[in-house]
């Protein structure tokens, strides 16, 4: 359903200044990804958040993406406290538009798919804007 209207509309409670500036990031790439955000979460195809909890319990998970087709919206959460935060932000958001995990994360850190990549990254590897433009142009 996403960017049935040409515009990919997100949501998130507060000010998500690092969220907003990848986005933007990813609209000066031209490579046919336009987001708009809204302040209705109703309205939202992407829902991001933050949480000071664990994730399913899990101490080691830092965030999730999740869709379904009975709620089909990506809803990203986001562990606040935890080193290199930005990373797996991005790592989220690239579920959300459709890319997957490597099938060798040892063998393909290039990618901020990779559970191996370097998380000091805050944004896209150009394989990853690859593979955007592949998708979306």
């Amino acid at each position: 359903p996403m960017m049935d209207d040409g515009k990919i509309k997100w949501y998130c409670p507060g000010k998500a200044k690092f969220f907003k500036k990848i986005v933007k990031k990813l609209e000066a790439e031209d490579i046919g990804l336009d987001f708009k955000r809204t302040r209705k979460e109703h309205k939202a195809e992407i829902y991001y958040r933050k949480t000071k909890n664990y994730i399913d319990d899990n101490i080691f998970m830092r965030g999730v993406a999740t869709w379904s087709p009975d709620d089909p919206v990506w809803k990203l959460t986001v562990r606040k406290n935890i080193t290199n935060k930005k990373a797996t932000i991005v790592h989220e958001l690239g579920h959300a538009l459709g890319l997957a995990h490597p099938e060798d994360h040892a063998a393909e850190t290039d990618t901020i798919m990779s559970y191996n990549r370097d998380f000091s990254l805050r944004y896209f590897t150009p394989k990853d804007i690859d593979h955007l433009t592949g998708m979306y142009i």
